[in-house]
């Protein structure tokens, strides 16, 4: 799906979209400080990734204007749009 016009784009499809940018910018600033190793999943056990509480702050801090306007989470990591 093509858009020319962005003020048309479902809002739907521009949230998804912001979130997915979000994630990505908090995920390569994490990237930047430290190697970001993959490790296998073992569904069966309860596994945490060593890095899920750093990236859900680097996730906190992350601003970015997308297509749905400023996007970024308060201090009680709601969304604020």
């Amino acid at each position: 799906m093509k858009f020319t016009n962005f003020s048309a784009m479902p809002t739907e499809l521009a949230l998804v979209y912001d979130a997915v940018q979000l994630f990505a910018r908090a995920l390569s600033d994490l990237d930047k400080t430290r190697a970001i190793e993959v490790l296998p999943l073992n569904c069966s056990k309860e596994q945490v990734w060593p890095l899920g509480a750093t990236l859900v702050n680097y996730i906190k801090w992350v601003e970015l204007y997308g297509f749905s306007g400023l996007v970024r989470f308060n201090a009680c990591f709601n969304v604020e749009c």
